[in-house]
């Protein structure tokens, strides 16, 4: 949507709803839909640059560290019909490099600073210790 005016500048077709945010990483959107496909869109003209077929519908955002996107599938698919995690490399086309089936994925993967828990437990554990 433009800012100024309220009115959409590009709409972009997909297989199936979307049921989730997208991720908007080095000016594309990454969108997956109800129908196992996840998007790519460019996101200065609306064009899909990149469609890749994950097998299961997507109820969740991806997530993008770097070059590798992370995106979780639901239901019934190629996946075994229980949902995976599936890991592709963005640099490379979106080839995939990995997939660990951990049942429906409904809710999206999260990125964490290594430590980051830890150093938030010391913290609450030292809060109490005063």
């Amino acid at each position: 949507t433009d800012g100024t005016s309220g009115e959409g500048t590009w709409v972009a077709s997909t297989d199936g709803a979307v049921l989730a945010s997208p991720v908007v990483a080095d000016g594309r959107a990454y969108v997956g839909s109800a129908g196992g496909t996840l998007y790519g869109i460019e996101v200065g003209t609306g064009e899909v640059v990149l469609e890749l077929e994950l097998g299961a519908r997507v109820n969740s955002s991806p997530v993008v560290v770097g070059d590798i996107l992370v995106v979780g599938t639901s239901g019934d698919g190629a996946d075994g019909g229980g949902g995976s995690l599936v890991a592709l490399d963005l640099a490379a086309g979106g080839a995939e490099l990995g997939r660990a089936s951990v049942g429906p994925v409904d809710s999206s993967p999260a990125r964490v600073r290594r430590g980051a828990s830890r150093r938030r437990r010391r913290r609450r554990w030292a809060s109490r210790q005063r």
